[in-house]
């Protein structure tokens, strides 16, 4: 009689062990399986080397960024459906729609030849999220309708087709609630002068697509006081565009008439204005800015670039909770970084570019680029120094792309599928998994 009832109640406590184990998700609660929310930062051209370089630069080689944090990590794959080597559109398309397709087109297949023909349109994992009723939104230093953000909501088989661009996101019944970036010129048409710039819009067909937008219920902001003033409360949807082309760097902003937002206080506000709905967000972020500066071998400017993307993350790993996975990668690696060595423990900050006295006497550089136009080029500003660019191997106006494969760093639902050797497509699959898309 009395083994019966250990036995009842050894069943019992087995029973009620595993059910407690089944409610709190292997014993956190506050680990859901399913992510609410999906934040995915892409640095363009961001190849690992410069993830390197800039930890030297800003922390030393014994520090850390911010994306050094994260617990997921993976190799990615960057090839395009015809080429190594691809480019931001095609591997933008991949990433966005779990789809190869050739370089120059933007979220259609491969049956799409750049400048030639169209191909069949691919639906992106924005429009997915958009579906089933979440918020969406996209921030990036580039233009808003660049390759890169484009493939996230339209479709071209000419990555350059900047206005045909923006006027799918304005037609799309599907398109993202919050987009911030540069490249008004694109929005507007000849008759309208930038209210920066005071050049004329550069539309032919005569839409004000920023007044169409408007009329749809979009709030408009155009400068850094605009920015700073809006009501988040208040405010569903949000077109922000801050240059009459890309966004500057951050460091060449101080003769800026109307003044940019940095990538953390767009990303910030970004999530502060789609976390209002309560079906959760998928954001997407871009720094385009080490690309740029990587195409014309500015290594100070790349290394800034990375740094304010590195910025974005810490700031966003404070205010997101364990329902939102955060994602961080790059399109691809521009440029070819090398860091050359032996070079003293302590090199940091701008002696890495070698620009104290103790470094003048070094025989070879601790930066250097595969290719691109080295230090022969003239500085991208006025108060740049040749010490800001680094010497290339093979010299090209432009530094080329490479196929290194890139850093795919994952924190929060569904992170777990980080791991190993990736392909750029599999990002597509493990945010649609994570948020049962």
């Amino acid at each position: 009689m009395r083994s019966k009832k250990i036995y009842s109640r050894s069943r019992f406590l087995l029973i009620l062990v595993l059910w407690f184990f089944a409610a709190t998700n292997g014993g956190d609660a506050k680990s859901p399986t399913v992510a609410k929310n999906t934040i995915l930062f892409i640095g363009d051209g961001m190849g690992p080397a410069m993830l390197t370089a800039t930890r030297i630069y800003a922390k030393g080689s014994a520090g850390k960024l911010h994306i050094d944090g994260l617990p997921y990590t993976a190799l990615v794959k960057t090839h395009s459906a015809n080429h190594m080597v691809t480019d931001s559109a095609a591997a933008a398309t991949a990433m966005a729609t779990g789809v190869k397709t050739n370089n120059g087109v933007v979220a259609e297949d491969a049956t799409a030849i750049h400048k030639v023909r169209h191909g069949h349109k691919l639906e992106s994992i924005m429009v997915l999220a958009a579906r089933q009723g979440k918020a969406t939104g996209i921030v990036t230093t580039d233009t808003a309708t660049n390759a890169t953000p484009a493939a996230f909501y339209a479709h071209h088989h000419n990555r350059r087709k900047e206005k045909n661009i923006a006027a799918q996101f304005v037609d799309s019944k599907l398109r993202p609630d919050l987009l911030l970036g540069g490249g008004r010129k694109y929005w507007l048409p000849r008759v309208v002068r930038d209210p920066e710039t005071k050049k004329p819009g550069t539309r032919k067909d005569g839409r004000n697509l920023v007044e169409e937008l408007q009329e749809a219920g979009y709030h408009y902001v155009w400068n850094k006081k605009q920015f700073d003033q809006i009501n988040v409360q208040e405010t569903k949807k949000l077109l922000g565009l801050f240059e009459g082309g890309k966004m500057r760097f951050d460091i060449d902003r101080q003769d800026d008439r109307g003044g940019e937002p940095s990538l953390v206080d767009m990303t910030l506000k970004a999530i502060a204005i789609l976390s209002q709905d309560p079906d959760g967000f998928l954001l997407v972020v871009e720094n385009e800015h080490p690309d740029t500066a990587a195409h014309q071998n500015d290594t100070l400017r790349m290394l800034h670039g990375v740094e304010m993307l590195d910025k974005a993350v810490g700031a966003v790993l404070k205010v997101i909770d364990k329902s939102t996975l955060l994602l961080v990668t790059a399109d691809h690696d521009t440029g070819g970084l090398s860091i050359n060595g032996p070079a003293p423990l302590a090199t940091q900050g701008e002696a890495l570019l070698g620009k104290t006295r103790s470094n003048t006497l070094r025989r070879y550089p601790y930066l250097s680029w595969s290719s691109g136009p080295g230090m022969e080029r003239r500085p991208m500003s006025k108060d740049a120094e040749r010490e800001h660019f680094s010497p290339s191997l093979i010299q090209r106006r432009s530094a080329l792309h490479t196929a290194v494969d890139v850093l795919l760093a994952a924190k929060g639902p569904g992170a777990e599928a980080v791991h190993g050797f990736l392909d750029n497509r599999d990002i597509f699959t493990i945010i649609r998994n994570a948020m049962n898309l």
